[in-house]
């Protein structure tokens, strides 16, 4: 019997193997080789930078973006594998295996089989569709802590249920290692376990279990160290720990509060956006009114506290799909809660289930569909001033300004020679140190070529005092400037 069910376990995790090796290559637009000469919008910067630092050049000093280090180390790791993307695109078969894994294991803890199980993690990673966006995102790479977390706490959350209210280290150890990734890529993926850490602490706090408190503070904080601690010692030999406390947070305090207006777009595609974020979260909070009403206070508190505060986030941030990746676990708390503590009226369950089905099929046809018109614009689109690049020989010594395709250094295969290689005004427009910094470094006018969008600029003086129009693209709103 046992080796039957060891079986039927290797042959799962074999299709999980499959399947996650089709859904990465067919989903990740920005690392896939389906996808040729597409790297992406913010993960084409992730590779820039990643690429970069597999040659010599350090993030933050010698090429800028706001994110925490790991995402760039991530990519940095894929070039140094391969050289191109496709090392990159290693790395998420490996991080997304490792998440379905632990979503299986989170269905397991209901009870349920290995079929059922296996069942539920589809109908997870079918509704991720939606929010996957293009791939190489610091959302993604976060999911199998946001995973391994809930693991924990659910386990932990049934144990208390029986009585045993002390808290495993460990957990909090992996807690630890969970808030420091999110913290080191982007803070507001740690959310999740945020929730987690507060509401254990609670629990703790209220039972008076001052000694397990305490050593599982000491056990998270030791989780931290590992992932934080290796960072601060690279960039400090490196006489650069400044710009990275100022790259992953410093600068970010500047962006939260210039862009957490809370802006409703009405449209169709934004509805839809909406609607798709927020099923997860009053999902969530829907289960836990029922597992209250059950009177399982745990769980239904957890689950409550945790779809109100995923509310308050997007309710003061921007809102973009790939945001919504860390909330998409939710739907196998709901899968799990339903199997753990069925409805007794089971018609009512049916709806439950057919509800999440539902969204995981319009999920799955919109991402198919995003697929086609991918793969169509992919195959037949290259902007017209890269004619003009090859035309005129420019494969180095430039940099594109404010442009949409930021792509154009992977294209090449060069490292930009301008800590600022793109959204320059964009990251100016949140803090006026950087505004100033940029100004002053494009006023050395080493690049000899500047492909800019956009009349008004930062830089509009330095391109008018040192540099001179070859090639304008009116439709597009480009410009293309050569050093005088």
């Amino acid at each position: 019997m046992k080796n039957k069910e060891s079986n039927g376990r290797l042959i799962i995790y074999a299709l999980y193997f499959f399947i996650v090796i089709i859904y990465i290559i067919g989903l990740s637009y920005s690392t896939s080789f389906v996808f040729p000469r597409y790297w992406g919008s913010d993960s084409a910067i992730f590779q820039t930078i990643g690429m970069g630092w597999s040659k010599g050049a350090l993030p933050y000093v010698d090429l800028f973006d706001h994110k925490g280090p790991i995402i760039f180390f991530i990519d940095m790791i894929g070039y140094l594998m391969t050289g191109t993307s496709t090392g990159v695109l290693i790395i998420q078969m490996i991080s997304f295996f490792i998440f379905v894994l632990l979503l299986h294991s989170i269905h397991k803890v209901s009870g349920v089989s290995n079929i059922k199980a296996f069942l539920y993690t589809l109908l997870v990673i079918m509704f991720l569709t939606f929010s996957y966006d293009e791939g190489n995102m610091t959302e993604e790479y976060m999911l199998p802590y946001i995973a391994l977390s809930f693991l924990c706490a659910i386990k932990y959350f049934k144990e208390y249920d029986k009585g045993k209210i002390e808290h495993s280290i460990g957990y909090g150890f992996i807690y630890g290692i969970g808030f420091s990734f999110g913290l080191m890529t982007r803070l507001t993926n740690s959310l999740p376990i945020i929730v987690i850490v507060a509401f254990i602490t609670v629990l703790l706090i209220v039972n008076r279990q001052w000694k397990n408190l305490l050593w599982n503070i000491f056990s998270f904080l030791g989780g931290c160290l590992l992932v934080i601690l290796p960072f601060v010692i690279y960039f400090s030999l490196k006489g650069a720990l400044s710009e990275l406390l100022w790259g992953t947070i410093g600068y970010n305090l500047f962006y939260t509060n210039k862009n957490a207006e809370l802006m409703i777009d009405l449209s169709e595609k934004s509805v839809r956006r909406y609607l798709f974020a927020l099923a997860p979260i009053i999902g969530i909070l829907l289960m836990g009114i029922r597992t209250l009403m059950n009177k399982k206070y745990v769980f239904g508190f957890f689950y409550c506290i945790l779809g109100l505060a995923e509310i308050l986030l997007f309710l003061n941030i921007s809102f973009y799909p790939h945001y919504t990746m860390i909330v998409v676990p939710n739907i196998s708390l709901i899968l799990f809660e339903l199997s753990s503590n069925p409805c007794r009226v089971k018609w009512i369950n049916r709806i439950y289930y057919a509800i999440v089905i539902v969204f995981c099929l319009i999920s799955t046809n919109f991402a198919y569909n995003n697929i086609k018109w991918m793969y169509q614009w992919t195959h037949n689109h290259e902007p017209e001033y890269l004619q003009f690049m090859n035309d005129n020989s420019i494969n180095d010594s430039v940099i594109v300004y404010n442009t949409d395709n930021k792509c154009l250094y992977l294209d090449l295969g060069i490292i930009p020679q301008y800590r600022y290689f793109a959204l320059q005004d964009r990251y100016g427009e949140f803090c006026d140190t950087i505004e100033e910094d940029i100004h002053g470094i494009y006023e050395e006018a080493s690049a000899e070529w500047l492909i800019v969008k956009g009349e008004e600029t930062i830089i509009d003086d330095i391109l008018k005092d040192k540099y001179h129009i070859v090639k304008e693209y009116k439709d597009q709103d480009i410009i293309v400037w050569a050093l005088n």
